[in-house]
């Protein structure tokens, strides 16, 4: 019996000192290839996950402009602040508000994770993606690449990007001061916004909220204006008489209570049918009024036929022959 189990024993093998150093350098090889890779990974989903809320956020910023709400005083209705994103490893910046929302990480020191965001223009309704990766991190860099394209590391497109929405900004506030002012019926020379030079600096010519871009023009309309409202006055008035007005050219005026008849003729005869009919009616006032005897109208001061009369029981006599030879006479 001891004899056989010796012999069991003298048979046994166990693994030499070589295999097992075999053994373990083959695992940590695979240690070393799969584990930074798991790893990576993880923060790649977590990645994927903070770019997903963000583009959800975005969405919602973007139909906000579209509703012509001022951005930069709204948040993206399904924002719920760091509480949401506190699994990804991220956390918002200060003061989001959907003209620039950005995340940072938590953990400074991992070179694979990095700042990104989008900007959405106030002015233009633009929307810019950027991310700020590491440049020694070649899987910072591909994950930025995913979500900003080549906006990554590109601080001079943002500046570009903010440079164009101040001039937009610029550009809509000079266009409404412009509009309030032509609305609040302001002629004269006023300022909007000039294309070419991009600045506040084009001179246009409001008369009656008409807009004229030259001085010439400007003048012209202007004179014509102030002669209608000139002419305007006048019949307004009732004016009579002779009259001449500078924007209105070199002619005379002749107006008869506010028309103008063309001439001094027109105008002296105008006013000879006006006085004739004067005194007709001052003559058959009288009649009426059963006034008897001679009537001078403005002691004789009027037009040829009707300086004076005589009256008598209601008649009216063109001289004092028939008016003797009546009733009245003496």
């Amino acid at each position: 019996m001891n004899l056989l189990i010796k012999k069991i024993s003298s048979n046994e093998k166990g693994f030499s000192l070589v295999e097992v150093i075999v053994v373990l350098s083959i695992i940590s090889i695979l240690s070393a290839l799969t584990i930074p890779s798991f790893i990576f990974g993880i923060k790649k989903n977590k990645f994927e996950e903070m770019k997903a809320i963000l583009n959800q956020y975005a969405t919602e910023c973007l139909e906000n402009y579209r509703q012509n709400q001022k951005i930069s005083n709204v948040l993206p209705d399904s924002f719920q602040g760091n509480k949401k994103i506190k699994n990804t490893g991220y956390e918002f910046l200060d003061n989001p508000n959907c003209s620039e929302i950005s995340v940072a990480p938590i953990d400074n020191d991992d070179n694979s994770l990095f700042q990104f965001g989008f900007y959405i223009g106030s002015q233009t309704g633009r929307f810019l993606a950027y991310g700020e990766p590491s440049s020694s991190s070649k899987d910072a860099l591909e994950m930025c690449y995913s979500w900003a394209g080549n906006n990554c590391n590109n601080p001079n497109l943002i500046k570009a990007f903010k440079a164009v929405e101040k001039s937009e900004k610029k550009k809509t506030n000079c266009i409404n001061n412009f509009l309030t002012r032509r609305n609040n019926g302001i002629d004269g020379e006023l300022i909007s916004w000039d294309d070419e030079n991009n600045s506040c600096s084009k001179i246009i010519y409001i008369v009656d909220g008409y807009i004229y871009e030259s001085e010439e023009e400007f003048d012209e309309m202007n004179s014509q204006l102030s002669c209608l409202k000139w002419l305007s006055n006048k019949e307004n008035s009732k004016f009579t008489g002779k009259a001449k007005f500078n924007d209105c050219g070199s002619k005379f005026y002749f107006f008869y209570r506010g028309v103008d008849v063309g001439s001094l003729v027109n105008l002296d005869y105008e006013i000879l049918q006006n006085n004739i009919k004067i005194c007709e009616t001052a003559i058959e006032r009288k009649r009426k009024n059963n006034f008897s005897g001679p009537f001078f109208f403005k002691n004789g001061d009027a037009p040829k036929g009707c300086e004076k009369v005589w009256i008598c029981n209601k008649v009216v006599y063109k001289t004092e022959d028939e008016f003797n030879n009546s009733a009245c006479g003496s």
